[in-house]
């Protein structure tokens, strides 16, 4: 989890700084492409949890994922 907290803040840094788009554009693919498999599986686990009522379950997913509006 740390180092996905660490490419995000290396994303939104990016945008602060002034170097050309084609280098940003190369830095925001690789950091959208890392964790593709394991974000899609948050998700489902998270909507498996939901349809079942498994509350305490979905919560711990939500506060596992990266997407700061699943956790609320």
């Amino acid at each position: 989890m740390r180092k996905r907290g660490l490419l995000r803040i290396v994303q939104v840094g990016l945008s602060f700084v002034t170097i050309p788009n084609f280098i940003k554009n190369i830095v925001n693919s690789y950091v959208d492409s890392t964790y593709v498999t394991q974000r899609i599986t948050e998700g489902a686990l998270y909507g498996y949890f939901e349809a079942t009522g498994n509350e305490e379950l979905k919560k711990i997913i939500a506060a596992q994922s990266m997407n700061p509006f699943e956790a609320l």
